[in-house]
C-alpha cells in the first residue's frame, strides 16, 4: 500500500462535482492512503478509487481543504437509469 498525495483545489474549482467529507479518516477495504493536499493529513486509508465512477472532490476533515484525485479526472457517471435510452414502442 503507498501514499498518494491529491492535488489541492479551491472551492471555487469544484464546479458541478460531487463532494465526499472525509471526516477525520475514512478507511477502505483495500488500496492506496490518500493525503491532503493541503495539509499533509491522511484522509483516507486502505482506500480503491478504481470503482467510483465519477470525478469527486474529497473534502478533508482536519483542514477543510478541498482536494482531487488525478486518477479520477474526466470520469462521469452514468445517465440514470432511463435517461438516454429511447421509448419502446
Amino acid at each position: 500500500m503507498s501514499e498518494i498525495m491529491l492535488t489541492p483545489i479551491s472551492p471555487r474549482d469544484i464546479g458541478d462535482r460531487p463532494l465526499f467529507n472525509t471526516g477525520l479518516s475514512a478507511v477502505g477495504r483495500g488500496g492506496e492512503d490518500y493525503v491532503c493536499g493541503h495539509c499533509g493529513h491522511v484522509m483516507m486509508q486502505d482506500f480503491g478509487l478504481s470503482r467510483l465512477e465519477t470525478d469527486i472532490v474529497f473534502v478533508c476533515g482536519s483542514c477543510g481543504g478541498h482536494n482531487v484525485s488525478e486518477e479520477l479526472k474526466g470520469r462521469v457517471p452514468p445517465p440514470p437509469a432511463g435517461e438516454g435510452t429511447p421509448p419502446s414502442v
